[in-house]
This record gives C-alpha cells, structure tokens and sequence, in this order.
C-alpha cells in the first residue's frame, strides 16, 4: 500500500486493483448510473451525499434498501466500533459492479464525504446553502482503486458553536454539548450545588476555605470546587454519572472537568492528598492541586467503567490543574491541554508547552488540546497562522493525542480558519499551506483565489512577524493571546499594510465576478465586506498611524502611548478621516449581521459609537496642556464637519478642570466607601496629615492594588481620569513604578467588559507622579471602576492617591424619553407585585417576565437605552419585546444577567443596544419594557426608555 500525499485535500491510502484498471461510473450523461443500498440507520449522510451530487451533475442516485437489479450499486458492510476506531473505513470493489464502503455508521459518511472530495472535486468552504463549491461535470466515474481513511485525532474534532451539518460534511465529531464532553462540568451534572450545598452534604461535599465551609458558591460551575479527597465526593459522583449515562445510553465521553475560577477545598485531608498547597510552575501566580483532583478523576473513572467500560471521561489541564501529577491515569482519562497554539510565536513557548506535553504523555494514554482560537471578531487581522497551527497538532499526535477542541465561534471573516482545524485534525501530516491555496480556489474561484491566498498569507506572515513580537500585546501570552479589536499588536502595522490589503481584496472580488460562479461570487463580497469591519477596525485602533518603537516596558492593555505632542497632533489631524469611517461601521455591521451567512458581530463589545475612540482620544487629553497640541485641539473641536458628540468630547477635553466630578461633592465616609482591596491584607484609609485629604494605602499582601469606582456611567460615553500617586521615600523601590487601569463594567460587581491602562510611570524617592487615561467604555456598560497599582513596594510601606479626577467628557444625544406607567405580570409569583410604575417581588425563584402596559413606536435599527432604578439584592435582566401591527410580540431581545446588591440604596441597572435588524424582528411596530426576575428581594421604580436620535 502507498499514501497518496499528492491526493487534495484528504488522506488516503491507495491500493491499485492488481487485475483491472477498470471505472466504476456514478453519473454517465447527468444521468444515474448506480444506486445506493444503504441501512436506514445512515439515511441522513445517503441524503447528504446525493444533495452534493446533485449539484455537482444535476443527479442523484436511487436509494434502496435492497439491491435490485444487476447494475453498479454503492453498498455498506457496517458495524458499531469503539469510539476511538470507528472513524476508519475502506472504500473496495469486490467485483466490477460493487462499490463496497466499510467501517461504522459514523465513518460512512467520511467514506461519501471521501469521494465527493476526492472525485468530484466538492470542498466545504462554509457552512449554508451556498459556502460549498460543487464542480459543474456532466460524469462522474470513479477508478476501481481501493481506498483507506482514518482520523489523525481519533476523539473528537469541534469548536464551541457550529453548524452540525456542515461539521459532518468535514469529518467534524463533536460528542455531545461542550458541557458535556470537556466543560466545567463538576457543578453541573456531577455534584451540583442545588443538591449538597445544604443540609449533611454541605460538611462533606462543599470546600473548607479560609476556615469555613462554601455555603452558597459564586455561580453552579465557577469559583468553587467539591472537597475532591471525602470519600462520599467520589460515591455521589459515581452514582450521579452512572445515572446520567443510564438515561443517555448513547453517551461515549462524559466530562470530569473542574469547575472554572478556582475555589478548591483546603482541609487537612485535601493538603494531605495534594502533598500541601504548593506553587503551580506553569502559572506562577496560582496553586497546583493536580494531585488530588486527579486521583479524585482515577477513583470515579475507575468505578464508573466498571458498569460503562467504553466511556471516555474528559478532563482538563487548565490552571490549577495544568501541571501532571505524579502517578498514572486511568486508562478512560482523556486531558486537554488548555493552550493558544498562536502563543508558540513567543520564543521558547512551544518549548515549554512540548515538554509539559511529554510529561503528560508520560501519565495519561490519550492527550488533546482545548484550543483558543477565538474568532474574527475578536482581532482587526484575521488571525491565521497555519503554520503554529500545524506544528502545534503535529506534537499533540506525537504525544498520545486524539482530542481536538476549539473555542471559537463560526464568522467568516478569517477564511479558511476553521475548515483548516477540521482538515489538520483529520490529518496533522497534510501540508497547510496547500490546503489554504485549494479552499481559495475553491471558495472565489480560480483567478481570484490568487488574490485572496496573498492576503491570507499576508495575515498570516503578519501575526508570526517579528513586529508584533515587539509590541506589548505579546505579554498577555497567559493561556491565551488577549483578545481585543483595539489591541497593541496594531502597532505593528505600517501605513502601507492596510492600503495593500485592500487592494488584493479588492482585486479579488472583481475578478470572482469576472470568472466566478454566483456562488462563489457571492462568497467573495461576503468575505470582502467583513474586510471593511476589519479594515475599519484597524484604522480605529490607530493601525498604521503610530510608530512601534515604543516604551520596553508598555502594558499590554495600555491605550497606544505616544511619546510626544507630534505624534499627539497626528493622531489629531487623522481624526476626520477617522470619524468617516466610524460613520459607516454601523452600516458594514449590520450588513454582515443581516445576511445570515457571514456570522455575528455582537457591536456591545465595541467601544466606538458616534464618539471618538479612546486610541485618539487619550492622547488629546494626556497632552491637551501642551503648546503645540493645545491649538490644533481646539482647531478640531470647532471643525463643523466632526459630529457634534466628538466636537464636545474635544471641547471638554479643553475645558477639563472645569468640569464636575463623577461623583462630586463626597463626604469622608462617601469617599471612602468608593474604595476596596483587591487582596486580603491590604488597608485602605483617609489621610489628612498633608493638609488635603489622601487615600493612604498599605500594603500586606503580594499584589499593591485597590480599586475605586465608578458608581454609574453610561455605555458608548467618555470618562478621563487624573490622579497624583505617592509614597515616603523609604518605601520606593529601585524599579518602583504604577500604572492605572480604567475598566469598564455590565453590572455593579467588579466585573470587566473592557479595560484600558496607562503605560508604567517611574516612581522617584520624594517625588509625585501625575497619572491620566481617558478612554471610552463598550456598549455593555453601565459603571466601571479604577485599578491603581504600584510595582515594586515591600510589605509594610505604603503609597497615597489624591487629586483624583474622574469626568465624563461629552454627553448622550438628543433624545426622547418615555416613562413606564404600569406592568403587566406575564409569569406571577405569589410575593411578586405591581402598583403604577413600581414594582416589588420578595423571595423570588423561577423565572418572571414582566412587560411595560406602555407600548412605544419603533423600527428595526433604532438605538435605546432602558434604566431601571433597582433597590435589593437578586439577580434579573432587562430587555424589550418586538409586537407587530395587529399588536401580536414576534420577537424579545435581551441584556445579560444582572446581579444587584444595593445595600438598601437604589442604583440605576441600564441596558442600551439597537432594535435588531434580524429577520425575526422585520415586523416591528412597537416595542415594550420586558423586566425578567431570577432571584433575591428587588425593587423597581421609574423605570424610562430612552430613544436617540441618531447624528447627521
């Protein structure tokens, strides 16, 4: 037998017929030339292969049960294997007129998916009606040459959210939900905390932290974990999972994964287990407890596959777990590396991922990789380096691996990326690059695929560049790559990458037109169409306006830092152009959302609105005092051609010292009830020994950090911040600096949407430093908060804050705003209860939808915000719902989960976003306020909605 490297797109192997060179013919004249005799249990690939084949000829084949006749026939010869081997099958020819396919009912549709590939030239460009590409051909005959194909990672091959069709179409195999299979799943299924967070169960199942047992964990799968050494944490999960599996018999892989954020148990017999609580040398800056945890994972799997012995149980190495421990695994154990292949670009990355790799291989008879790839709307480049990519899954093959996961989401606007992961998981010896050349060809055509190609490998060469190598971003390679649309790695463009990108995609689309079929023509100004959101993006992020040579020493989250007032007056003069192309985004937005084809772009995460975005805006406001900027600052903010809401964003730039304080006017008590730790240890007071009053703050713990906040702000706005920072003499350090992070927040926890830091001040024996950071928060936020940090400090010494400055700059445009009269109660609960406008609901639990009696006029893509004053503690969410003319809801749209605890004072729970232009919302007339209540004792009161009208 010989491999067939050469074949497109597959790996085959090829064993040529000995006594006849002969054709077995499928189609013949676009007529049917053979029929299928196939098993009902494969009825759904049989219909997927002939819908293929009849876009290919204009045909499809009979199907039969039965063989009838004495012509060709396609037949199956099937069993059920275990689920490590059942994606082998063999393609032979018994005699002249049989095609025989073997293997099992899953890897008969890799057989049919083989010889459309192979033999008529099909490629799964996208998922949907029109993103595959089906060679035109009047025959369709196959040579009588037998065929083999088998999966390189044997487990599974799936991403977070996808198409189940189409990930069939590419020998995609995804198990189960992600929950399921390799998610956090100890608070889910295994041992929930609706079930042992009470009663006897709480002392033996809940962790002992900081000398106390969790009584009520943070969230069912996050923040906690089960005290893994208790014997009964080991018989409830066994008797648990076996009853999961009874129901669902067909389950093959069932995950053991740790609940996310920590939280393990630290009584005596966990310390003991764990061989103490030790330092993890993966992530310096957490705890290993891999010992315990896994022998927990050896103890269930070996109970469980006493009863299921063909079951799979996922795991992660992820965080606290990610080092192995040492003894072996059960033999069922499948672990996940948690890694960014990308991050393999850092020198001697990859070298520390291969060798923890190996050791892991050393412990465990099947590895994989829990793989952030994240998606293109999470960069302003698609992110496409194959070539880590390749080498990545080349070492995971060589170390036991069989599992590929990637957490993802399907848009098209990186290309070939997640078809490329289907095909390297199939076969991580195929060549990437030739396979990046086919998917161009095949998605846009021929000609235009050329052109396509160099742009992804432009991307490509890009984000591997020794550029992005020395920009900030390349420090937050922790697990992953941060994602941000804004990112530092902008910095690495030239001014000529973009212009040159453009123009191969421009180039592109006018030659699919020219020689395309419609459908690949109708792929290329999709893809070229989410090239303006990128390109826009770009732009926006300062991409190609700022030099790289920057400080060593840069935040990777710090807004760009500009070094002098020039670049400060470029940055200027760029923004009318900017704000052209800001004008636009919502447009290019909502034209990639419409079409059903492209993917989502979710625009609450984008920090630009009609506002000028925060890489323009700090450095007009950190350099706004400076002679040269000052005029051209105040040249911008009086130019009749820039919307009114970047003009006064300018203009109160300029007038900053006289604008009021958010809040203004604190007590001492007011003040200081702003302030909180962020470690156990720290001490926060007032100071008033300098004759004005200071936050003095000592520290006792590693990290010198506290935060102050923001109580209210509104999203798509501008806050600037100024501080001076402090310290005695005897308390700088000799590398002592701070820096100052202003982060945006969804609700009244200090959760971050977004967040945006200065660069590394230098701190200097006797002397203050005045620190300021303006920037403008997302869509999804309703307040925020201020990390002051100082680098370099010994326990015991101490650091003050004063002349804080917290302003917003600009302000909302015009609109018109409703007040709520009164609520209907579409799901009542028995303490749950409107009068007027107010509404009151005690001991709530279950779900309540309340919508607004007051029904106000409005139209897909018209902007709103919603704020609801809310006193309490519980959890709920706010949204609207869509009715159409003859007054029937068609559609609602939420916010995410809010959690209120007010401590008995109202605070102000918004949601602001624009009527969706989705289908199910075409028919809007009106919409109306829709409250849903969770949990916890909530007031409500004077709730308004907010239409805007929207900038000339």
């Amino acid at each position: 037998m010989m491999k067939f490297a050469a074949m497109p797109l597959w790996c085959f192997l090829a064993v040529f017929a000995t006594a006849d060179e002969g054709k077995f013919p499928l189609i013949q004249n676009g007529k049917p030339a053979a029929q299928i005799v196939a098993p009902a249990e494969i009825g759904k690939h049989v219909e997927a292969f002939n819908r293929a084949l009849g876009k290919c000829t204009g045909s499809e084949l009979p199907v039969a049960a039965a063989r009838t006749g004495s012509g060709p026939a396609i037949v199956f010869e099937l069993k059920e294997l275990p689920l490590d081997k059942d994606d082998a099958f063999s393609i032979t020819f018994p005699d002249e007129k049989t095609l025989k396919i073997s293997g099992s009912p899953r890897s008969a549709r890799w057989a049919l998916n083989a010889i459309l590939e192979k033999y008529a030239g099909v490629v799964r460009c996208f998922p949907g009606e029109r993103g595959s590409y089906y060679p035109p051909a009047k025959n369709l005959v196959l040579p009588r040459q037998e065929l083999k194909g088998d999966a390189g990672l044997k487990l599974s091959r799936f991403f977070t959210r996808e198409d189940p069709e189409w990930l069939l179409d590419v020998n995609g195999k995804q198990l189960n939900k992600i929950d399921f299979v390799i998610g956090h799943n100890v608070g889910l299924l295994i041992l929930p905390p609706s079930r042992y967070a009470q009663g006897e169960w709480r002392d033996k199942i809940m962790p002992l932290r900081n000398g106390k047992r969790l009584a009520i964990p943070p969230r069912d799968t996050h923040g906690w974990q089960p005290c893994y050494s208790h014997p009964e944490s080991v018989s409830e999960a066994v008797k648990n999972i076996c009853a999961y599996l009874a129901k669902h018999p067909e389950t093959k892989f069932f995950s053991l994964t740790i609940n996310d954020v920590g939280g393990f148990c630290e009584c005596e017999s966990c310390l003991r287990v764990n061989l103490g609580k030790r330092k993890n040398k993966l992530f310096p800056q957490q705890w290993d407890w891999s010992d315990v945890y896994f022998q927990w994972c050896n103890a269930v799997a070996g109970e469980v596959s006493r009863k299921y012995p063909d079951v799979f149980f996922g795991t992660l190495a992820y965080c606290e777990t990610a080092t192995p421990p040492p003894f072996r695994l059960h033999e069922k154990i499948v672990v996940a590396l948690t890694m960014d292949l990308h991050t393999h670009m850092k020198p001697g990355r990859f070298e520390s991922d291969l060798k923890n790799m190996e050791e892991w291989s050393r412990k465990a008879s099947n590895l994989g990789i829990w793989e952030y790839g994240f998606t293109a709307r999470d960069y302003s480049v698609p992110r496409l380096p194959w070539n880590l990519y390749a080498r990545g899954l080349r070492a995971l093959k060589a170390n036991h691996g069989n599992f590929f996961f990637c957490e993802s989401a399907p848009l098209i606007g990186e290309g070939p990326k997640r078809w490329l992961y289907l095909k390297l998981a199939w076969d991580v010896q195929t060549d990437p690059d030739r396979l990046v050349s086919e998917w161009c060809a095949a998605c846009v055509g021929k000609e235009a695929g050329k052109y396509l190609e160099q742009y992804y490998r432009w991307c490509r060469d890009f984000w591997t560049s020794e550029r992005v190598g020395r920009t900030p971003w390349i420090r937050s390679a922790g697990l992953y790559f941060a994602f941000t649309l804004n990112g530092s790695y902008l910095l690495a463009l030239r001014p000529e990458d973009l212009e040159n990108s453009r123009m191969l995609m421009d180039k592109m689309l006018a030659e699919a037109k020219k020689s395309g079929d419609p459908d690949q023509q109708y792929r290329a100004e999709r893809l070229r169409r989410f090239y303006d959101f990128h390109e826009t993006m770009a732009y926006l992020g300062g991409g190609g306006l700022i030099p790289l040579e920057r400080k060593a020493k840069t935040p990777a989250n710090a807004l760009a830092d500009v070094d002098t007032a020039a670049e400060a007056c470029a940055l200027l003069e760029a923004v009318p152009r900017i704000m052209k192309r800001i004008k636009a985004l919502p447009d290019v937005i909502a034209d990639i959302n419409a079409d059903g084809f492209s993917g989502l772009i979710d625009n609450t995460r984008i920090s630009v609105g009609p506002a000028l975005p925060g890489v323009f805006l700090n450095p007009a406001f950190r350099w706004r005092n400076d002679p040269s900027v000052r005029p051209l600052l105040a040249k911008t903010a009086a130019d009749a051609t820039l919307p009114e809401a970047v003009r006064k964003q300018l203009k109160d730039i300029l007038d900053f010292e006289k604008l009021p304080d958010l809040p203004g006017n604190l007590s001492d008590a007011e003040e200081l009830a702003l302030w909180d730790i962020t470690q156990p240890g720290m001490k926060i007071e007032l100071d008033k020994s300098g004759g004005k009053r200071r936050i003095k703050v000592t520290k006792n713990t590693s990290w010198a950090a506290v935060r102050r906040k923001i109580p209210s702000a509104d999203p798509l706005h501008s806050y600037a911040v100024e501080a001076v920072i402090s310290a005695p003499a005897d308390a700088v350090g000799k590398d002592s600096n701070t820096r100052m992070i202003l982060c945006s927040s969804p609700n009244f926890e200090y959760t971050t949407v977004h967040s945006d830091s200065t660069e590394f001040y230098p701190q200097t024996p006797g002397k203050s430093v005045k620190m300021s950071l303006a920037t403008v928060f997302p869509a999804k936020a309703y307040s925020g908060f201020i990390y002051f940090i100082w680098n370099g400090m010994d326990n015991g010494k101490c650091f003050f804050i004063e002349d804080i400055r917290v302003k917003e700059l600009g302000s909302d445009p015009p609109f018109t705003g409703k007040p709520i009269g009164s609520w209907e109660i579409l799901r009542p609960q028995k303490n749950l209860a409107a009068n007027g406008s107010a509404f009151s609901g005690k001991n709530l639990s279950g779900i309540s939808f309340l919508h607004s009696n007051d029904r106000f006029e409005a139209e897909r893509g018209k902007r709103f915000r919603i704020v609801a004053p809310v006193k309490g503690k519980g959890v709920f969410r706010i949204g609207i719902a869509a009715f159409d003319k003859t007054g029937r809801m068609i559609a609602t749209h939420h916010g995410q989960l809010i959690k209120a605890d007010t401590a008995g004072q109202w605070n102000e729970a918004k949601f602001e976003d624009d009527i969706p232009v989705l289908e199910a919302f075409e028919k809007t007339d009106r919409i109306a306020v829709r409250l849903d209540l969770r949990s916890g004792d909530l007031d409500f009161d004077n709730v308004r909605i907010l239409f805007f009208q929207a900038e000339k």
